[in-house]
């Protein structure tokens, strides 16, 4: 079964319950979305690590798991528990393989801040340069 993006599902949440009309709503059922993400993704390098801890073998699915950036934006700040500048970020990105560009460059710092700043839902810049998660 083919995982959701975080962009699919929020266009189908926009679709089949009508949200357009509602933006309040849509920002609720965007956060509640980013917090499953979130959950899902912790739930994951759990399974992942014990599978590592018992001497087995990641699943395959787990593996070869594709994150979005802001995904792995996400799971960075989530693993580290305090803000972070975006060339910390990328560093951590690039290091652990979280996410590959379509060329197989490295991630820029560039691309990190233009995603932090096109889901302001799920990131806020602080006055400092650090991003953190809302």
């Amino acid at each position: 079964m083919q995982e959701d993006s975080h962009d699919d599902l929020e266009r189908r949440l926009r679709g089949e319950l009508g949200v357009e009309q509602d933006p309040s709503r849509l920002e609720a059922l965007s956060s509640a979305l980013a917090n499953l993400l979130r959950s899902r993704s912790a739930l994951k390098d759990a399974e992942e690590g014990a599978r590592l801890m018992l001497g087995r073998e990641p699943e395959p699915a787990i593996r070869n798991l594709r994150l979005t950036l802001h995904q792995a934006i996400v799971r960075v700040l989530e693993d580290r528990g305090e803000p972070m500048k975006a060339a910390e970020i990328r560093d951590a990105v690039n290091r652990r393989n979280l996410y590959q560009r379509k060329d197989g460059a490295p991630v820029p710092s560039t691309q990190i801040s233009a995603r932090v700043r096109n889901y302001a839902r799920l990131f806020r810049k602080l006055g400092d340069g650090r991003i953190e998660l809302k």
